[in-house]
């Protein structure tokens, strides 16, 4: 049965931002503190994962490109929804980009189907849609996804219980590199924006030293990046921050079963 992966023309510069009020803010910082799947992080290394949200082909081209050359493996967290549309990332993947990336070593994560956020739709309507979009990368082969990312970042107590029966881990957008312990429903990450590189490559550097697990996240990777990405010179910059720590770089998928200690 097809997915509707046929390539589409629709174009839209319209970027989604999900509520700014102080309840969504009030409901976000609590969010963090609950359903929590708690597991320890060993301090005795520092590792890197690289992930790419929905994603653009200028994430692929000049982002995961460049990890390749370091013979690293990143995480896409592909929407079939988005498959070839133009939007203000640019263009997006495609389905033969997802299942060359799959092919290539990369971990294909969850991202839903619609790239909706899911305070904006029902529990069981959105269990759906993730449904829908397996069933996608089912019909190009690929197996199911062992890790998923809220998009937008937006997230609930009840969805997070929800994950953590789904998948290893869910990867979050909240700034925080993780020494001591990591909530594998809601999995914190730095981003890679133009505007946030130094912090970012500041993250990297007292990894080195503290040891843990970073997880960064981006969208498009190209000259003239939107407000969600990165210039290539950007991703060579911390390319040669996390060489220079000895960070050890991989999958969020692989990370999750290298972390060393007990569920607490």
């Amino acid at each position: 049965m097809s997915m509707g992966l046929a390539p589409v023309s629709k174009k839209t510069d319209w970027a989604y931002e999900p509520s700014t009020t102080l309840y969504s803010r009030v409901c976000r910082r609590l969010t963090v503190k609950l359903a929590q799947h708690s597991v320890k992080v060993s301090p005795e290394r520092a590792i890197v994962s690289f992930s790419f949200d929905d994603c653009p082909k200028s994430g692929l081209d000049n982002g995961v490109a460049a990890l390749d050359k370091m013979g690293w493996q990143s995480t896409i967290y592909v929407a079939c929804g988005l498959f070839n549309v133009e939007n203000h990332l640019g263009k997006m993947m495609s389905a033969e980009d997802a299942r060359a990336l799959f092919e290539a070593g990369h971990e294909i994560g969850e991202h839903t189907f619609s790239h909706r956020d899911a305070k904006s739709m029902g529990l069981e309507n959105f269990k759906l849609d993730i449904a829908k979009n397996q069933n996608a990368l089912a019909e190009l082969g690929l197996p199911p996804s062992d890790t998923f990312a809220y998009p937008y970042g937006e997230t609930y107590p009840a969805l997070k219980k929800a994950m953590q029966s789904k998948f290893k881990g869910s990867r979050g957008i909240n700034k925080k590199v993780h020494t001591n312990h990591v909530d594998l429903n809601q999995i914190g990450s730095i981003p890679l924006y133009s505007n946030t590189i130094d912090q970012a490559v500041t993250a990297v550097q007292n990894l080195g030293k503290t040891g843990g697990w970073l997880t960064f996240f981006t969208h498009d990777v190209r000259k003239n990046p939107s407000s969600y990405g990165c210039k290539p010179e950007d991703m060579r910059q911390i390319i040669e921050a996390v060489k220079a720590a000895g960070a050890d770089v991989m999958t969020i998928r692989d990370a999750i079963s290298a972390l060393k200690g007990v569920a607490v």
